[in-house]
């Protein structure tokens, strides 16, 4: 067998854990929640709700980098308090940045990701690729 001449890996569910996400999005709006009045499963409900209806007209932009993730997430949270009565750019704002430090804390990588790229790092060239949007992605690195 020849030896590789280049990896290539995923990020998101090879490299990266995703599986903590769910629980960003309920601290979100737990805490959006509090801040707004409104209390946190119709908030959930509502994000998930917005981003169904937004997502199959997004999806194609977002990973070909047409639409950025940020904006992405404000259209979604935009969506989302609208419907709960909240038309407040500020609560938008606050809502992304919010779901953003959630989302980048329950962010890991597997266990084995640091030591698996370890092995690899100095014998072969390393890349990674992915079908989300840049802006994302390089967020998830940081």
């Amino acid at each position: 067998m020849n030896a590789p001449q280049a990896v290539l890996l995923d990020l998101d569910g090879t490299l990266l854990d995703g599986s903590r996400l769910h629980q960003a999005l309920e601290l979100t709006c737990a805490a959006v929640g509090l801040e707004l009045g409104i209390e946190p499963d119709p908030l959930r409900a509502s994000n998930e709700a917005a981003f169904a209806a937004y997502w199959p007209s997004a999806e194609r932009d977002w990973q070909i980098g047409r639409l950025a993730g940020a904006t992405l997430a404000r259209e979604v949270w935009t969506r989302a308090l609208r419907a709960l009565g909240v038309s407040s750019s500020g609560a938008t704002e606050r809502a992304v940045a919010t779901h953003t430090a959630f989302t980048r804390n329950a962010l890991r990588l597997f266990n084995d990701a640091p030591h698996f790229l370890n092995q690899l790092a100095g014998r072969v060239p390393l890349a990674l690729v992915s079908n989300g949007a840049g802006d994302t992605q390089r967020e998830r690195l940081g």
